[in-house]
């Protein structure tokens, strides 16, 4: 069996580092069927928060989500992801009879953040500036919650 010198592991692990490194960031798509990036969002907070249009505290939450999407708008974004995996026509239907005023996201996206899917509605997870997941909030929020998750 073929063992790795200490200096030749090191090697091989800075090698693979630079290479996530310089790879693109995980791309998804919108419900509007354009696509984005993580690194569009860096620079500023980034809110997922996971929806279900028969969850009542989500319904409840979605105004205090816009209010917060607007009013920091300039250090914070907000994704929404619907909990049930519904594309297309419908989710573009939902997300507006809804009044969701932010970017809407076709796929559940927690693998790419090193997370399981929610069993918990709603839930919301907070990453940093520089994209590392921060906090995870679970059941409705209010402005003043999430401007205190946000350190705003």
């Amino acid at each position: 069996m073929h063992r790795l010198t200490l200096a030749k592991r090191a090697a091989l692990t800075l090698i693979c580092t630079l290479l996530l490194a310089c790879s693109p960031a995980p791309e998804f798509h919108y419900a509007d069927g354009s696509g984005g990036r993580f690194d569009d969002y860096r620079g500023k907070y980034l809110l997922i928060n996971y929806w279900a249009e028969w969850c009542k505290p989500c319904l409840k939450e979605i105004p205090e989500l816009n209010e917060f999407a607007h009013t920091y708008a300039d250090k914070a974004s907000i994704m929404a992801i619907n909990w049930d995996g519904i594309r297309g026509d419908k989710l573009s239907e939902q997300a507006e009879k809804l009044n969701i005023e932010f970017d809407v996201v076709v796929e559940d996206i927690s693998g790419l953040l090193g997370q399981k899917k929610p069993e918990v509605l709603p839930t919301t997870f907070i990453l940093d500036p520089e994209g590392k997941l921060v906090k995870t909030l679970v059941g409705p929020q209010d402005l003043d919650s999430l401007k205190e998750a946000v350190g705003f």
